[in-house]
């Protein structure tokens, strides 16, 4: 056989076909390339604060005037906002509406610092699950994806809800420990009052719990779990009974999804029909319009 090949080792002629060591590209460590993708989170979420600065809305100022309130001591456990919004957010940032005319801007700072933890936390729930590699990609998808850091100008909850979330997935794809169990059942009970809408979730993680617990330690693991969630329930709960209020918020105006799935539950949106601001004047006596006015009022 007589080749260009043979010809070549045979003289010992370099390979031209071979890459050549001078063209290779250096590989960039993936922790620095981590790196890199939390400061494109952190530049795009402080960006969008910048340039977006929306007015303030209903919930904006529902959180707002909460946290302002237990910044300076007041503990309503039986408000509205408390079994609606939930005071986790609000505790979270009471302590920085005590700054003055810099709150809000600090507010934004602590919603970019917790959207760039979501981020690393989408990463280590990626590559707890598929590699690091997948969970490069699947944090800088989350660094450019809009449904992550839209809300970031805005003092709202999900700032707080969405990385707790991922904590809790990350950690369960762990396959928890003894040490992160009590964890996940306390980020559990805590996303509850960040966002009450999230009551029923306890019941999933619980059961993913008891699903991927070793065998033979699928009580125990239950037990330690729900050891976890009370915990952060006991800290509100205490809160709360110091206050003077129920246990848990619903003296008042009840639990949010009783409020939300709850057909006549339509008093927490708006004023009585009796009022000058309420919105459907003219508009409940008419039998043409009363679906849309009863869709718009269950909502």
């Amino acid at each position: 056989m007589n080749g260009p090949l043979l010809d070549r080792e045979a003289t010992g002629a370099p390979d031209d076909s071979r890459p050549s060591r001078a063209l290779r590209v250096p590989r960039i460590p993936r922790r620095l390339l981590l790196i890199l993708v939390l400061l494109v989170a952190a530049a795009v979420r402080s960006i969008w604060v910048i340039v977006a600065a929306p007015p303030p809305e209903s919930d904006f100022l529902t959180f707002l005037s909460t946290a302002q309130l237990i910044g300076q001591g007041y503990w309503w456990p039986d408000a509205y906002g408390w079994a609606w919004q939930g005071p986790g957010y609000p505790v979270l940032i009471a302590p920085l509406t005590l700054l003055g005319q810099a709150s809000l801007p600090a507010i934004h700072g602590m919603n970019v610092a917790l959207g760039v933890l979501t981020v690393a936390l989408v990463y280590r729930l990626g590559s707890t699950l598929f590699g690091s590699r997948a969970g490069l990609v699947a944090a800088a998808i989350a660094t450019a994806f809009p449904g992550l850091w839209l809300w970031t100008p805005i003092v709202s909850a999900e700032n707080l809800s969405v990385p707790i979330f991922v904590a809790i997935a990350a950690l369960l794809a762990e396959r928890t420990t003894k040490w992160q169990l009590p964890l996940v059942g306390v980020l559990t009970g805590l996303l509850v009052f960040v966002r009450p809408s999230t009551l029923f979730l306890g019941l999933v993680v619980l059961l993913s719990v008891i699903w991927l617990a070793p065998f033979g330690g699928k009580r125990r693991s239950a037990v330690v779990f729900a050891a976890g969630v009370a915990m952060s329930v006991g800290l509100f709960a205490t809160l709360n009974l110091r206050a003077g209020g129920s246990a848990l918020p619903i003296g008042g105006s009840g639990w949010q999804p009783w409020l939300v799935y709850n057909e006549r539950a339509t008093g927490a949106w708006f004023p009585a029909q009796d009022r000058d601001d309420y919105p459907f004047h003219g508009l409940e006596n008419n039998p043409a319009l009363s679906n849309i006015v009863r869709a718009a009022q269950v909502k």
